[in-house]
């Protein structure tokens, strides 16, 4: 809960935090973001467009390359995004 005790106003932000299991992370697609500028989280916070379908392994993999770590991970923060999304295994 958010309370505020003092005698100003303020403004605050939250998040929620979605997590989905899968069998196989690695064959895992997500589409509906095409187009969507997000915060890559993994690279330093770079500013990035996204383009086409979200496939876990081969963004995990992109993501190490440009950070220069051996393995990745997807971690991004999606601006103005819609509401349709599909998952495909």
């Amino acid at each position: 809960d958010i309370c505020n005790t003092g005698d100003d106003e303020f403004t605050f932000t939250s998040c929620l935090h979605t997590y989905f299991r899968f069998q196989d992370t690695s064959k895992i697609t997500l589409s509906g973001l095409d187009g969507t500028t997000y915060i890559d989280k993994a690279d330093g916070r770079k500013i990035k467009k996204q383009e086409g379908l979200i496939n876990v392994k081969e963004e995990a993999a992109k993501s190490a390359k440009e950070a220069g770590i051996e393995l990745g991970f997807v971690d991004r923060i999606y601006l103005d995004s819609g509401d349709d999304y599909k998952f495909a295994e």
